[in-house]
């Protein structure tokens, strides 16, 4: 007799049956390989990109540092202002000083000559005379050409704590408007020529600064 046929395999057994991936989708997954390498070298790229950026910025605390004592920065501003920043020692307020003088500068071809900022306590009644130590740090502001004898200059000043984004600052006055050939020396008038310089002071890195903004 011929031999008895195998049992027929239980449907609960067979694996399931997966579709045949259709065309499209093959395409796509292609698409997807082909470009997760591109993906994986731009990511660090953009990482290293951002970092180099952060880091170039600097310090937002160095950025506030103040200038040092007894130096002049100058700096053309958008609207054209040469601006003429002097950063003076405000131990000198509480000193018998009778005059501050800053070290020389140049301002322009337009402008020849050398330049000083001249700083002079109030003018007052005392012993000895006006210092800043007897005024309290009351003061007037000048600007001396040491070298020209004629020729116009205009400008506005202010006084601030010499940081470059200032916590301290006076509103500018002027502008002061003077022509050499009448002197050497000029300033704000009388009325309005007196500052209280303590009132500036970066009490940190003990100075303040005064600046001159040179009109075009």
């Amino acid at each position: 007799p011929d031999p008895p046929s195998p049992p027929a395999a239980s449907a609960v057994n067979q694996p399931p049956q997966r579709p045949l991936p259709q065309p499209q989708q093959v395409q796509q997954a292609a698409v997807v390989a082909q470009a997760m390498p591109m993906m994986m070298q731009a990511a660090p790229a953009f990482g290293m990109a951002t970092q180099a950026q952060s880091s170039s910025m600097g310090s937002p605390q160095a950025a506030a540092q103040p200038m040092q004592p007894q130096t002049i920065s100058k700096t053309i501003r958008l609207d054209g202002t040469l601006r003429v920043t002097y950063a003076v020692d405000a131990r000198k307020l509480k000193a018998n000083d009778k005059v501050i003088i800053s070290p020389p500068f140049e301002l322009s071809s337009r402008h020849p000559g050398q330049y000083r900022v001249i700083i002079n306590p109030t003018t007052i009644k005392a012993r000895g005379g006006p210092t800043f130590k007897n005024t309290g740090g009351l003061g007037n502001i000048q600007l001396k050409c040491e070298d020209r004898s004629e020729g116009r200059i205009a400008f506005t000043v202010f006084i601030c704590d010499g940081r470059p984004t200032p916590m301290r600052t006076e509103t500018a006055r002027g502008p002061v408007e003077h022509d050499f050939a009448n002197g050497t020396v000029c300033g704000l008038p009388k009325k309005t020529e007196e500052w209280d310089f303590n009132r500036v002071v970066d009490h940190q890195s003990k100075i303040f600064a005064v600046c001159l903004d040179i009109l075009p």
